[in-house]
Parts: structure tokens; sequence; C-alpha cells
């Protein structure tokens, strides 16, 4: 029924927003670890790849955490779902994710 479908929806998006979630954290602990610009142009190479590559993950999390942003939007929309707890999930990887865009952007 239609009802089952939007319920199994909100499981699939509270498990990915949990994923999500762990992700942001992940990346912005990552950013707050202190850097060294590197004692040898080959140190600085390492360093600049390995910045590129947090870069990247924190882009496809990005990616990710937009579609379930979408997805949010439209169970709220549907109804039939604990609106509230879909809603505070939704504000909660929103914060997430301004945390970690300002600090992308530093």
């Amino acid at each position: 029924s239609v009802n089952l479908l939007v319920r199994d929806k909100e499981i699939i998006f509270m498990e990915g927003a949990s994923k999500v979630t762990q992700q942001i954290e992940a990346h912005l602990a990552a950013f707050g670890q202190k850097c060294d610009i590197g004692k040898s142009h080959f140190e600085a190479a390492l360093l600049l790849r390995d910045h590129e590559q947090l870069e990247a993950g924190a882009l496809r999390t990005y990616a990710t955490a937009s579609q379930l942003l979408k997805t949010a939007e439209q169970l709220v929309k549907a109804g039939n779902v604990d609106r509230d707890r879909v809603r505070d999930t939704t504000k909660r990887l929103d914060t997430l994710w301004q945390g970690l865009t300002s600090r992308l952007n530093t």
C-alpha cells in the first residue's frame, strides 16, 4: 500500500541521514586537525593530495545530503510520516553541512 511505501522511504531516509551525518562529522574532524605545510616539496604534495581527496569526499557527501533533503521534503508533503522527526533530522543535516561548507571556504 501507499502508506507502507512512504514508511519504507522514511526508514531509508533516516538510515541515509544517519550515514551522511557521520560522514559530515568525520569531514569536520579531518578539517579540524592541525596541518603543517610540509617540510619538503614531497610532503607538501602529499598534503595537497590528501586535502583534495578530503574535499572530493565532502562534495560527494554534499550530493548525498542534497538528495536526502529533497527526499525529506517529498516525505513531509506525502504525509503519513513522523514529520517532526524528519524535519529535525533535516535541520541537523543542514546545520552540519553549513558548518562543513564554512570550513571548506576558509
